[in-house]
């Protein structure tokens, strides 16, 4: 939420640097950009990225356009670019065409060197299913007469992928162990393995690779719901994701169902040689109820409330639900008006559109406590706010429901405006950000309050971002006279208000 009163910020256009300064800043982007890619490779992506979003926060406070460039173009190159190409690879290998997945994660590996691997494993099982094993055998005993941990485990990945379950029984990758003796039939030595991994467990990549791992031991059990959330959370393609709706249902048997699904994946693998590989298998060794010790099942059951707490805080694409879709388009209608009204940096044009002046008193026009949230300056500002709105939204409308959403965002803007009007200092005020504070501050207090949430390692986690994110934004508002402190406070404390309303009136209404 900006305040105009100290002046505008100067256009972040690369026009506006001379030509040698501008190749400078784009040779320090890409080297930035290489130096993050090599961070991702060595899975220490997560400070890179904190460091370049705090570079470009003091870029934006400091009126330093050419430390905007560098973070946005460093981000493009080093973390964007890599992860883009590797979603298209990954897409290609669920799908079995794993010859042109091979490709790409070839291109991904001139980023991240350990991407170099995965080509050519997928590559070597390419051969294998084509009919040509020479060459996968043949590296197969080389990394086996290696005998260092990381040949035996690119060893290991690819006897996953073609179901070589014997060796990988003894494999020292606990969710290839965990699936082989699952397949051989061993569940019981799978499933003590496992809840001995899982009570010590630290850290919360590990507690996804856990939840993953979780899969066959989750099937055998005929845990129907967590199998299909686990499956929608890594987003197998439809064949493989029949194969495992047809393992699951066999295993509790529910035999009707389970015969639908294998219709499906008879239809599936006809383009898929990698399951038709898994489905040949599968008949060999049909799936059977695993009765398991109590100790263990409260262990899977832990499991299932982990999974069902990340699948309830999932990400998803902002176009899926319309109500969030359509406050984006709203915002950025808002912004082309002003564009070609005279230019979105104008306060002039910004205050005939409906921009806040705080006076300490509430507008004469009213209708400006709601319109200013639709007014942006400048372009890092609108996208700023809208990112937020198409990552929080979506959780928000998918767990509160669609009238909850736009309500806790109107709440939160007309708050935000209130609080502006009274308390904020003297200049044009605009921007949706008190909106996006209600909806972050709702989804804090739910996530932290919610009996089923707040238990699992997930939702503690989950929670305590959202909250350092929120104190991070009224901290930077203090140390920023132009953004406005009054506006996010209002909009953060409108949503935690809601969120309560909402939350003691489902509990009075189920009695």
């Amino acid at each position: 939420m900006d305040d105009r009163s100290r002046g505008l910020r100067d256009d972040l256009a690369l026009s506006a640097f001379p030509p040698l300064f501008l190749i400078v800043i784009l040779s320090i982007a890409v080297a930035l950009g290489i130096i993050l890619s090599r961070g991702a490779e060595l899975r220490r992506w997560p400070p890179a990225a904190v460091f370049v979003l705090i570079a470009g926060s003091l870029g934006l406070s400091l009126e330093l356009n050419w430390l905007c460039w560098i973070c946005a173009l460093a981000s493009g190159v080093g973390l964007i670019l890599p992860m883009a190409l590797t979603v298209f690879a990954l897409r290609l290998a669920r799908q079995g065409r794993l010859r042109r997945a091979s490709r790409w994660a070839g291109w991904v590996s001139r980023l991240n060197r350990e991407w170099s691997d995965v080509s050519i494993r997928w590559y070597l099982v390419a051969e294998y299913l084509d009919g040509r094993p020479e060459r996968l055998e043949v590296q197969v005993a080389d990394w086996t007469a290696r005998g260092d941990e990381a040949s035996l485990a690119r060893r290991d990945a690819v006897y996953m992928l073609i179901g070589e379950w014997e060796p990988l029984q003894y494999s020292s990758i606990l969710e290839y162990r965990i699936r082989a003796l699952t397949e051989l039939g061993r569940h019981e030595q799978a499933a003590l393995e496992f809840a001995s991994a899982w009570e010590s467990q630290r850290g919360l990549r590990t507690q996804r690779g856990l939840r993953r791992a979780s899969l066959p031991l989750l099937a055998w059990t005929g845990r129907v719901e967590s199998v299909r959330r686990v499956l929608l959370s890594v987003g197998a393609a439809p064949g493989v994701n029949h194969y495992w709706m047809y393992t699951v249902l066999m295993a509790g048997r529910r035999f009707e169902q389970a015969n639908t699904h294998r219709d499906q994946v008879i239809v599936h693998m006809k383009d898929h040689p990698l399951l038709e590989l898994r489905w040949t298998q599968r008949q060999g060794q049909p799936a059977e109820d695993a009765d398991l010790e109590s100790p263990v099942m409260e262990v899977l059951d832990r499991v299932e409330a982990e999974i069902d707490c990340a699948f309830t805080l999932r990400l998803e694409w902002f176009w899926r639900h319309p109500m969030v879709m359509a406050m984006c388009v709203l915002i950025a209608c808002g912004f082309g008006i002003q564009s070609l009204r005279g230019g979105v940096d104008d306060p002039g044009v910004a205050l005939a559109m409906g921009a806040l002046l705080a006076e300490g008193q509430l507008p004469a026009e009213p209708w400006r406590l709601i319109a200013y949230g639709f007014i942006h300056f400048g372009w890092v500002h609108l996208l700023t706010n809208v990112l937020v709105l198409a990552l929080v939204g979506p959780i928000v409308s998918r767990t509160h429901g669609a009238i909850f959403f736009i309500t806790c965002l109107l709440g939160g803007v007309l708050c935000a405006g209130v609080s502006i009007s009274l308390f904020g200092s003297p200049g044009v005020t605009v921007g949706a950000s008190g909106g996006t504070m209600a909806l972050i501050g709702a989804l804090a207090t739910y996530v932290l309050t919610d009996p089923l949430i707040r238990v699992t390692r997930w939702g503690r986690t989950v929670g305590l971002f959202l909250c350092v994110l929120a104190t991070m934004e009224l901290a930077l508002d203090l140390l920023t006279p132009s953004i406005s402190l009054a506006g996010h406070l209002g909009g953060l404390l409108s949503g935690v208000v809601l969120i309560g309303v909402t939350i003691n009136g489902s509990k009075t209404s189920r009695g």
